[in-house]
């Protein structure tokens, strides 16, 4: 009997492990069936793409063509000769000053020959500098501070122009220090040679016609026809005329007659510029109205409008400054671009935003139940509780979604005082938003908007049910609808 017992005990041992092996393979097929299909349904969903908000800002310009006008004056030469002008472009002069001097040409090729001449041996003594006896060590010491100077301005040049004429005076300054130190040696042939070139330029100083500024201001070696435009008479073939430029010589020969140069007031300048109405419909005189320059690196000036006037079938504006002047010294035309609006908060992309509907419900509908705020709908002679999600608010209603349960012309209790009344869902109210998906799920949060471009929108911030800083915004609204799940793609 005992073999027996082993061979049945045996046989019932090897059906049991048989079919654990059976249940292990089901729940082993089952489970990779679940991981396969749930890997099935992810890479199916489509993937949402979204942005961060953040802080930005929005600016509207309008861009226009802006006709520069100045108090300017051509001075004439008085006589034909050599002229030699006594300033650079752009430099400032005072009224009555000596602009220049014009010369006889044949009085003045003989002396200038000899003056070079004179000049050429100075130069000669001075590379060979066997005479500075007395002053050998102030001259030196003058020398040093002349390259000093000039190796030093250098870079400062490079960055203002205008630095220019700063340093020509110190060098002049320097050279005239040493000069008078050449005159002082008590003898040699370099003071006699000094004193040559002083008696040369005191002669041509003495036949020259000196030419003074009738009024002060900038230097300008540059004429283009607009001179005599002002804001009282400026047309409108003015801004479609090109100017005739006409670059002046400096020391060349001279007819009688002909501009020398021009003078032109720095205190008070004109930018003259057409605008349909719609953009200057609100402007008004006295107003102050930054004006910018694209070609001048977007550089901003603070203008005040000094006339509007109709110009055919656009607004003549012209805009007055006293500052920055000398930087457009020799412009005329220029693009301007003025700021018509400014907008800061949260910034987010247009298609981000979407418009939905939402119907309106008294705050005196709402009734709190537990954790859930919802409302009782009146269907016939039963009253539902029905638990609401709020999108907004304002101090008398409350704004929710319509679906399934709560739809417009639903009847609703609302409580007044210690009685129960109807109240029937009449009105919707249209609001602009956008979905967040901070938790994973589409969710509606109504926008304020500011102001937009082609491609951004600027929304207030801080405002109640809405976006915030680094909400994590569907970039395209049409793709979802509202607690839908989604499978986000940053």
């Amino acid at each position: 009997m005992e073999p027996q017992k082993r061979r049945k005990k045996k046989k019932k041992y090897k059906k049991a492990k048989q079919n654990r092996i059976y249940i292990g393979f089901f729940v082993f097929m089952s489970l990779l069936f679940y991981l396969f299909g749930s890997a099935w349904t992810l890479a199916k969903k489509p993937s949402i793409p979204l942005e961060i908000v953040t802080l930005g800002s929005i600016e509207q310009k309008y861009t226009a063509q802006g006709l520069i006008l100045r108090n300017e004056q051509i001075i004439l030469s008085p006589s034909e000769g050599v002229l030699n002008c006594f300033y650079a472009e752009g430099e400032k002069i005072g009224k009555n000053s000596s602009l220049g001097s014009i010369q006889n040409k044949e009085f003045f090729s003989i002396v200038k020959r000899q003056l070079d001449q004179v000049d050429q041996d100075i130069q000669k003594i001075q590379e060979e500098r066997k005479e500075f006896l007395w002053f050998q060590k102030d001259i030196n010491q003058l020398n040093d501070k002349i390259s000093t100077t000039l190796l030093n301005q250098n870079q400062v040049i490079k960055e203002d122009f205008y630095a220019i004429y700063t340093l020509k005076d110190q060098i002049q300054h320097y050279m005239d220090q040493r000069n008078q130190l050449f005159i002082l040696e008590p003898k040699g042939r370099l003071k006699d040679l000094v004193t040559e070139k002083m008696q040369y330029e005191n002669q041509l100083q003495q036949n020259s016609r000196l030419i003074s500024a009738p009024i002060s201001g900038l230097i300008s070696y540059q004429v283009d026809g607009f001179e005599s435009v002002t804001k009282e008479n400026i047309t409108l073939e003015h801004f479609k005329t090109k100017p005739d430029i006409l670059q002046l010589n400096q020391g060349n020969e001279i007819q009688e007659n002909k501009p020398i140069l021009k003078i032109v007031e720095d205190t008070v300048w004109y930018i003259s510029s057409l605008f349909p109405e719609e953009v200057a419909k609100e402007w008004e005189i006295g107003k102050q109205i930054t004006l910018l320059f694209p070609e001048q690196n977007y550089f901003e000036i603070p203008f005040i409008i000094d006339t509007i006037k109709p110009l055919e079938e656009n607004i003549l504006v012209v805009f007055k400054s006293q500052d920055y002047m000398h930087l457009f010294l020799n412009q005329r035309f220029m693009d301007i671009q003025v700021l018509l609006e400014h907008y800061e908060g949260l910034k987010i992309s247009n298609s981000s935003i979407t418009q939905k509907t939402f119907l309106k419900i008294p705050k005196q509908c709402l009734i709190q139940s537990g954790k859930e705020t919802g409302v009782i709908r009146i269907a016939g002679e039963e009253s539902i509780f029905l638990p609401i999600t709020i999108t907004y608010e304002d101090e008398q209603s409350v704004y929710v979604p319509s679906n399934n349960e709560l739809r417009q012309y639903d009847t609703l209790m609302i409580q007044k005082g210690g009685q129960q009344e109807k109240f029937t869902i009449e009105e919707i109210n249209s609001s602009y938003g956008v979905y967040i998906a901070n938790q994973g799920f589409a969710k509606f949060k109504k926008i304020e908007i500011l102001g937009e471009n082609k491609d951004y929108t600027i929304i207030r911030t801080g405002t109640p049910y809405g976006v915030q800083i680094y909400d994590r915004v569907i970039l395209d609204a049409n793709q979802v609808k509202d607690n839908q799940f989604l499978h986000k793609s940053s």
